[in-house]
């Protein structure tokens, strides 16, 4: 570096340095009576040197300068574990040391030579636990790059100094701090969901309770440790919980909640551990004020706090979102107003009981939902109009009557189901056999205000629609055949005390061969099983309501059902002295157990006989002439034109016939004074063949299982309006077809999805078909039931009134529904005694609503249902 004045050239000038010789290994050249000097040399040392230089000529000037040396090489300290990675592109960055931890510092020069430097490594201070290394297949004599690691076993701040010299002399020097910090273990808390959003319009409509919508959150808490793990030991706090609103831990246990708002999810103290590192739990939350906690949505949003405290006072918090909230949907009452007089006509009533009293209702509405709904119907009746019948209501009905001083009114829940357009159902209203129906009996015609509800805590909807009532004729049932090979089932009656111990036969099993053998020996007909149904309660709606017991016989797959009930238990329905009967022609047959022990097979066979519609022909009692003239079996008649009626025994073959109940077996004799027909009574116990089961023995003798059916369910009213009952898919069943053969003014049309004609059957209703059967008593209704093909491309089912006019339309859904049974599992052995609580799954791609029936079948066929 040279160093010359402003001076023009040719000067001379003397020069001086402070201090002499600035820069280690760098020297001056001539400094007296020269223009300029020079600094020139090798630098011996890195480093910023600064010096004044005074230069005289006459007068002295002086300048300041500064010259920096860099050093050869440079030492480079890095941390490489722990470190954080970040974001893709950006260096890992170095993160605290704990306790415990394993550490490792790289350290390295920048010498020109790179990796080919030879480098001789000096470290002063040390860090508890780590040690320093040379690089693989090197020493600190020689090694380009070394290490300090281990396991870092004492907190505190440690300086460490290195020294690195090359070959060639070079040296450079770097002293940097290690800190070490205390290890530390604390619980951390997750969620499975950080934002819950809660449709409670189910609860709100009270279509699901609190428990069956309630929402379950769950919970994981984990050990967090930097450095040496221990054990944590910590509880969890659930807070910040609305009123109205209530934790559970799990639908069994409570958690004791430590005030109002505040909950220990844990019930006490919980430890995590090196084996026990993670604890998982969950909470239901339930409502409890449901419009207190939620509103129309988007509703009302929560934040709620899970807080987990160590024992040593660390508080870990997390939040998560709630929101709560529910729909109302949209109902619109078209229309309301009677069809007919009719109690429901699942279940059986005396027509004494239901003359005059009006039970069924058409409603027509539109619903818009995704869900059924619950909705109250109340009929409002005037007292200066109305008189309430004489009886009263019983516990338990589906509605009740309340009274006001001018006034009373009946209220029924009911549900309604979502509509894609404008949609009717059925409502009835009578559930009764035995006792008066509490209806009212009008004195005249008068108006009757309907009220339909939608009820919810502090909100009220009320759709009023005035409706006028109209009463008819009562009308009762009307019996149906079936025809074909013959499956019975039967179902025992409990006794008062709600047990089977008075029953001569308590195991059901014994059943089924004694009952074939007599029926297939008495009749000529083919019994293909007699199986056990269940077991049926002495009340009225459970053991003497024989229409439901005949759905489920349908759905159990049998043609008849037989009911063994207590002992005189007949007398409270039927009138002193009963052993059996059948109610209004119903496939169901009621059997005194004393009758069925003693008498099993005549008064079973009898009452199995009335079942396909066949009259007591009491011997020496008269009966109405018209069974005569369509009964045409009976040979041995009075006077088959006489009004008075007609009486005697049937000529069946030419022959009379009876079973010998002591050597078994079909006996034939000649002299009929001697046997009765299986629907007379006599002294002797000596019984016909009834003419009816010959007549289904021939049919039953070429028949065999028909392919899948379909039962078809309507009852047809005289003012037009049609009932469709639920229609039954039949597998490999015995009940035959509709004839396709036949006339009449009704059809039954079959159509499949694309609208062509499967099938036609004609049905012939007439005046007749309104009549009770056996009597010339009118009715205003009848029952249409039948068994039809079925065609896996069934799209729709009219029926076609006589004007040509179709007078009711269902359409088949696309899918079927699917059900799987979730347990027991399949070939698991089911033990006397055990309870087992049953569970299946039911799905409707239609989403049409789903009935299930349970059965439980023995290997040897022997069954009954849930």
């Amino acid at each position: 570096m040279k160093f010359r004045t402003t001076l023009p050239p040719g000067y001379k000038l003397s020069w001086q340095c402070d201090p002499a010789n600035p820069v280690p290994g760098l020297s001056f050249s001539t400094m007296s009576n020269v223009e300029e000097i020079t600094l020139s040399g090798t630098p011996t040392q890195a480093g910023t040197f600064t010096f004044t230089l005074r230069a005289v000529y006459k007068e002295s000037v002086t300048a300041q300068f500064t010259i920096t040396i860099k050093p050869y090489f440079n030492i480079i300290v890095q941390q490489i574990e722990p470190v954080d990675q970040r974001a893709p592109g950006l260096p890992p960055r170095p993160r605290n040391i704990y306790e415990g931890e394993y550490c490792r510092f790289e350290i390295y020069t920048d010498h020109p030579d790179g990796m080919n430097a030879r480098i001789s490594w000096t470290v002063t201070g040390s860090v508890p636990g780590l040690v320093v290394k040379p690089l693989k297949g090197y020493t600190l004599m020689n090694s380009p790059i070394i290490f300090i690691e281990g396991n870092a076993s004492r907190a505190g701040t440690y300086w460490v100094e290195v020294t690195a010299e090359d070959i060639g002399g070079h040296r450079a020097k770097e002293r940097f701090p290690v800190t070490i910090h205390p290890s530390y273990c604390i619980p951390r808390i997750g969620f499975d969901r950080a934002d819950i959003e809660w449709d409670i319009t189910l609860l709100v409509y009270d279509i699901k309770s609190a428990m069956e919508i309630r929402e379950i959150i769950g919970v994981r808490v984990e050990r967090s440790c930097r450095g040496t793990p221990k054990d944590v030991r910590f509880k969890l706090y659930l807070t910040g919980l609305p009123q109205g609103l209530e934790a559970i831990r799990n639908v069994e246990t409570d958690p004791l909640p430590v005030n109002r708002t505040t909950y220990d999810l844990f019930r006490g103290w919980k430890t995590l551990t090196d084996e026990r590192p993670v604890l998982d739990c969950s909470f239901a939350l339930l409502i409890r004020e449901p419009f207190r906690v939620a509103d129309l949505y988007p509703g009302k949003r929560y934040s709620v706090e899970i807080c987990a405290v160590s024992e040593d006072g660390y508080t870990f918090k997390s939040n998560f979102t709630l929101r709560i909230f529910y729909r109302l949907y949209p109902l619109t009452i078209l229309d309301l107003k009677p069809v007919s007089q009719l109690p429901n006509p699942n279940h059986i009533v005396p027509y004494d009981l239901v003359a005059g009293k009006q039970a069924t209702f058409r409603f027509d509405y539109l619903l818009t939902s995704d869900h059924p709904i619950n909705v109250t119907l109340r009929l409002t009746f005037s007292k200066n109009e109305w008189n309430l019948g004489p009886a009263q209501c019983k516990d338990g009905r589906r509605f009740k009557i309340v009274e006001t001083p001018t006034e009373f009114y009946i209220e029924q829940w009911f549900l309604l189901s979502p509509t894609s357009g404008e949609r009717t159902t059925r409502i009835f209203l009578e559930d009764t056999i035995d006792d008066r129906v509490c209806f009212p009996v009008p004195k005249n015609i008068p108006s009757v205000s309907v009220r339909f509800e939608l009820v919810k805590i502090g909100r009220r909807a009320v759709d009023e629609l005035p409706v006028y009532m109209r009463f008819q004729t009562s009308f009762s049932f009307r019996p149906w055949p079936s025809i074909g090979n013959i499956k019975l089932g039967y179902f025992l009656m409990d006794d008062p005390e709600g047990s089977i111990a008075t029953f001569y036969f308590t195991d059901p099993v014994y059943f089924p061969d004694d009952l074939k053998q007599y029926i297939s020996g008495i009749f000529p007909v083919t019994v293909k099983e007699v199986r056990f149904i269940r077991y049926v309660g002495r009340t009225r709606e459970d053991g003497w309501n024989s229409s439901r017991l005949s759905e489920e016989a349908v759905e159990a797959g049998v043609d008849r059902a037989i009911v063994i009930v207590p002992h005189n238990a007949l007398e409270d329905v039927a009138g002193a002295g009963v052993i059996g009967c059948v109610f209004g022609g119903s496939p169901v047959a009621y059997v005194d157990e004393y009758s069925a022990n003693d008498e099993y097979m005549p008064v079973v066979a009898h009452e199995l006989s009335h079942t396909f519609g066949y009259p007591d022909i009491y011997y020496g009692i008269k009966f109405p002439v018209n069974f005569c003239k369509t009964c045409p079996h009976y040979g041995y008649t009075r006077n088959a034109s006489s009004r008075e009626g007609c009486s005697g025994v049937p000529y069946v073959l030419g022959y009379w016939a009876y079973f010998d109940e002591v050597r078994g077996g079909l006996i034939r004799i000649g002299e009929y004074n001697r046997t009765h027909d299986i629907m007379a009574c006599g002294d002797d116990r000596n019984h016909w063949a009834y003419h009816s089961w010959l007549t289904v023995a021939r049919a039953c003798s070429r028949f065999e299982d028909p392919p899948d059916g379909l039962i078809v369910s309507l009852i047809l009213f005289k003012n037009g309006t049609i009932i469709g009952r639920p229609f039954t898919r039949l597998y490999n069943h015995s009940r035959p077809f509709l004839s396709t053969n036949a006339t009449g003014n009704y059809r039954l049309v079959l159509f499949s999805r694309d609208g062509k004609i499967l099938r036609s059957y004609f049905l012939n209703i007439t005046d007749e078909s309104f009549k009770i059967f056996g009597t010339d008593l009118e009715t205003d209704f009848t029952h249409i039931i039948g068994v039809v093909e079925w065609f896996n491309d069934l799209g729709k089912i009219e029926l076609v009134g006589p004007d040509g006019r179709v007078r009711f339309s269902r359409t088949v859904s696309l899918n079927e529904p699917k059900v799987s049974i979730e347990y027991p599992f399949r070939n698991m052995r089911l033990k006397r005694g055990k309870t087992y609580h049953l569970k299946w799954r039911g799905n409707d791609a239609d989403g049409d609503n789903l009935w299930f029936n349970v059965q439980i079948r023995r290997s040897n066929e022997s069954s009954w249902m849930i």
